[in-house]
């Protein structure tokens, strides 16, 4: 039976792929994580209407350095999601972003699209962790 952190996001999705933990406050953050996946996540996925695969939950941060990521990474905090549309419409997802969670942080590649709420973290780690930011990588 598959067990999940909210509704459309399986633990298998969201734990860290290194060590398979989640982040070490996630069942007390004061309902942030509540917040980002009860209403950010599920507004996306419900609206998306298809398939978007979570690639990037959670990453502890040897699992986060040993792929390369942003020292400062949201995906260390527990609260960013890389997740890909498995028809490819990117442009879908922004949309939706853009339209129903505008406060959501979203950086936007080609073949994925990664949300977080990293402005929710006291202190802010880097000048961009603002809701809002926009960002459109290579």
């Amino acid at each position: 039976m598959t067990e999940y952190v909210a509704p459309y996001l399986s633990l298998s999705e969201y734990a860290c792929h290194h060590c398979n933990k989640l982040p070490p406050d996630f069942i007390n953050y004061d309902g942030l994580y509540n917040t980002f996946f009860d209403d950010y996540w599920v507004i996306l996925r419900g609206e998306f209407g298809g398939l978007i695969k979570v690639t990037s939950g959670y990453r502890c941060p040897p699992h986060n350095r040993a792929i390369g990521g942003e020292s400062c990474s949201a995906h260390c905090t527990g609260f960013a999601l890389d997740c890909r549309p498995v028809n490819l419409d990117v442009n879908r997802i922004v949309e939706i972003v853009e339209d129903k969670i505008p406060d959501v942080r979203m950086k936007v590649y080609p073949t994925f699209v990664h949300i977080d709420i990293a402005w929710t973290c006291k202190p802010r780690l880097r000048d961009n962790w603002v809701k809002g930011y926009r960002f459109h990588g290579n």
